[in-house]
């Protein structure tokens, strides 16, 4: 891996994010430290929000405030969504990005979405070939019972809507959300961007992989 040119695009990716948000461009060292430090040193702490019940789940919004954050307050938002090939993963996954985002002035946030199910099935040497295709036929109908693409996209769409409506508590301004993605959720963010209401269309959308 060519690490000057990953840490090249990390830049330019994070300062693209800076420009969207209105932040200051010229960050004191503390400001300037890795992804690497905010996940392994950073002791600033997350709240978390249950923004919507789906099927039976509190779905989770994790919160990172800046230094000085008030009730009230007008901070841009940066709000990040996880990937997994939507099977999969969790908010926690961008804690270190939220915490990045804290530490420039902006209350980071990350998403948590309901999950679809994996329609794949591999089979089973110790069963016979009926119980293979039993399990087979049970991952296909759990797959088409459980969550589908819309209904990841409508917990994104729905966790903008929570954000704006409780912008005061959240000491945000409810016209600078920036929505930042990776595989999934980088489709989730182009998805954001084109296809929801406008009440929970974000500001500004990065997406950070080939998938969207």
């Amino acid at each position: 891996m060519n690490h000057a040119k990953t840490t090249g695009r990390w830049w330019l990716f994070m300062g693209a994010i800076g420009v969207c948000l209105g932040l200051a461009p010229h960050a004191d060292a503390a400001q300037r430290r890795t992804i690497e430090w905010h996940a392994t040193e950073d002791p600033r702490p997350f709240e978390t929000n249950i923004y919507k019940q789906a099927e039976g789940m509190d779905l989770r919004l994790l919160v990172v405030k800046p230094d000085g954050w008030a009730e009230g307050q007008r901070r841009p938002v940066m709000l990040w969504i996880h990937g997994g090939g939507f099977t999969s993963g969790g908010p926690e996954a961008f804690l270190p990005s939220a915490k990045y985002g804290a530490a420039r002035g902006a209350v980071g946030m990350a998403v948590q979405y309901r999950l679809m199910r994996s329609p794949g099935y591999r089979n089973d040497k110790k069963l016979t070939d009926e119980e293979n295709a039993a399990k087979r036929a049970e991952t296909w109908n759990a797959f088409l019972e459980g969550p589908s693409l819309p209904d990841l996209i409508g917990d994104c769409a729905d966790a903008i809507r929570y954000i704006r409506s409780h912008a005061a508590e959240l000491g945000v301004d409810p016209d600078r959300i920036t929505v930042i993605g990776d595989s999934t959720g980088a489709f989730l963010c182009a998805a954001l961007g084109t296809l929801v209401e406008d009440d929970a269309r974000p500001n500004a959308v990065i997406c950070g992989s080939s998938i969207s």
